[in-house]
């Protein structure tokens, strides 16, 4: 296995981001495994399987939808990056051997300057980051991105969970159960968001 490459600057880089530069250089200067050189002279290196980051890659991406886009069909996933929005995140798919970005279906994603913006980024990182996920990929939008639902410990809907918590608005439009009976109970608990709108109301 190989480091995906990130500018320094970049900020999608993993926490530990250097250290795994540092393990492949040592792996690679010690002629180990991907890095091994064959009796004939040539490193095995030309044999890798390339992860293909579609989360840069429009065309990619598109070319990718048929195979990740399969209804009430979920994929093992590694969440990568949370993005500032809460609502976006970047996934390693193995099975696939590809980086996506995914947009969390059903909710609104948080304006800057929503009180629970920050809260809500937080919180999606201290539940998925730099964990195995499973993943349901409904569709696709005009930029790339894929737009679906994530579950972390197996059976939570991050989405739900973060409007469970207050912390996300459910779109107008989204009719599934779980979503309106999740804003409803943060609603009636005035968390997050819900408690900052019943002060507001109350002055």
């Amino acid at each position: 296995m190989t480091v995906v490459r990130y500018r320094a600057d970049d900020d999608q880089r993993a926490a530990d981001y250097d250290a795994y530069l540092a393990a492949e250089m040592k792996a690679q200067k010690m002629g180990k495994g991907v890095w091994n050189t064959s009796t004939s002279g040539k490193s095995a290196e030309a044999g890798l399987v390339r992860i293909a980051d579609l989360s840069t890659d429009l065309t990619k991406s598109r070319s990718f939808a048929p195979f990740l886009t399969k209804a009430g069909q979920r994929k093992e996933a590694v969440v990568e990056y949370v993005f500032p929005s809460s609502t976006k995140l970047k996934l390693w798919i193995p099975k696939e051997n590809c980086l996506i970005n995914l947009i969390l279906g059903g909710v609104n994603t948080p304006k800057p300057n929503d009180p629970t913006a920050a809260e809500a980024v937080a919180w999606a990182k201290l539940k998925v980051y730099q964990r195995e996920v499973f993943v349901e990929i409904e569709t696709q939008d005009k930029a790339g991105n894929y737009i679906g639902a994530l579950y972390y410990d197996k059976t939570h809907n991050l989405a739900v969970e973060l409007v469970r918590a207050g912390l996300l608005a459910v779109r107008e439009y989204n009719t599934k159960a779980e979503f309106n009976t999740a804003q409803a109970d943060a609603q009636a608990a005035k968390k997050g968001k819900w408690w900052e709108f019943g002060v507001w109301e109350s002055l």
